[in-house]
């Protein structure tokens, strides 16, 4: 008899755990919930922006557009600048949910990172919109960002067209310098490639060669490849410092310019619009990659996703082929310089 009424008590007390807990996890989604239910960016009083690195005039230029929306929408905006350290990255967002934002908007360069980055501002009931590179597995959180092999598949094309038009006889002999270690910087040099050989499938292939970061390394990199394949007349970069790079390595061989070589690269912006408005110069074509269309996109969808609305689970915006013939317009208009 014992027995049976400790059974029943155990089973008793069980049963009331289980509703206590069913009970505090309902009160846990609820309240998680409360904070972007009926949130617009009218309401918001403080706004995270996680960059990438200030020092590359893209991430510059988005810290200025999201000081005019800040501006325009009477909140403070928190920007913060990791410079690419995974450590600072990951301390950024712990600085965002101390500071008590109502909404973030975070640029990701890596899927792990984007996914922690993720998992701390959700578990803090922060509204989240990620910005560049999708986090692992993402399933809930908006993501806004561009088609990077679309991007230099693009200016690959341009580049071919190029060449046709002023070097109909000359055998293209091709080159990539890009970020072996990131799926999306060296997806926009693999997009040039391809869509050049599209039109030169007879074209020769010297090598690929990481330039890292840095204008320096990429020059480096530049030249260990024209020692090796000195006939490399075609050049797919991933973005400005490699771009610029192999510019400064090809004028030194007396190659910099057009028509004896040919450079195209992944961003297009006031770091290398000097070389891109020479029309003799060898960096003939960049990617129109806009920091403040990617900003004022995410800005939207943050607005919407905090106010409780549907939105797409990846948005992407345009890309363009930018040479000597328009960018100008595309720096003014695309890289803010300074708040209105």
């Amino acid at each position: 008899m014992k027995s049976k009424k400790s059974i029943i008590l155990l089973t008793t007390l069980l049963i009331i755990g289980l509703l206590t807990l069913s009970v505090f996890a309902a009160q846990d989604k609820k309240d998680v919930n409360v904070v972007w239910q009926g949130k617009t960016g009218n309401d918001f009083k403080a706004v995270g922006l996680i960059g990438m690195n200030e020092d590359f005039a893209f991430f510059y230029s988005h810290r200025i557009a999201m000081e005019q929306i800040a501006k325009d929408n009477g909140f403070k905006a928190t920007i913060l600048d990791p410079k690419f350290n995974p450590t600072t990255y990951l301390d950024n967002i712990e600085q965002l949910i101390a500071i008590g934002v109502d909404a973030a908007l975070v640029n990701s360069w890596d899927e792990g990172l984007g996914a922690a980055a993720v998992s701390k501002l959700k578990a803090a009931g922060i509204p989240t919109v990620i910005l560049h590179v999708e986090p692992t597995d993402n399933k809930e959180v908006p993501v806004v960002n561009m088609d990077d092999y679309t991007g230099g598949y693009i200016v690959g094309e341009e580049m071919a067209k190029l060449w046709k038009e002023t070097n109909p006889d000359v055998t293209p002999v091709c080159g990539i310098i890009t970020n072996t270690d990131s799926i999306t910087n060296r997806a926009r040099a693999i997009g040039m490639k391809d869509a050049f050989l599209k039109e030169y499938p007879d074209a020769k292939l010297s090598a690929e060669l990481d330039g890292a970061y840095t204008q320096e390394e990429s020059m480096k990199a530049a030249e260990d490849l024209l020692t090796a394949y000195p006939d490399t007349n075609v050049w797919f970069t991933s973005h400005t410092v490699q771009g610029n790079g192999v510019l400064v390595a090809l004028k030194a061989s007396n190659k910099g310019n057009w028509p004896d070589s040919i450079i195209g690269c992944g961003d297009a912006n006031p770091q290398n619009s000097e070389y891109l408005k020479d029309p003799e110069s060898a960096l003939k074509v960049g990617m129109g990659n806009s920091p403040r269309t990617l900003l004022e996109m995410g800005w939207e969808i943050l607005q919407d996703y905090a106010a409780g609305k549907p939105v797409p689970l990846l948005s992407q915006y345009e890309l363009k082929a930018i040479t000597y013939k328009n960018i100008e317009e595309f720096v003014a208009n695309d890289f803010p310089q300074k708040v209105k």
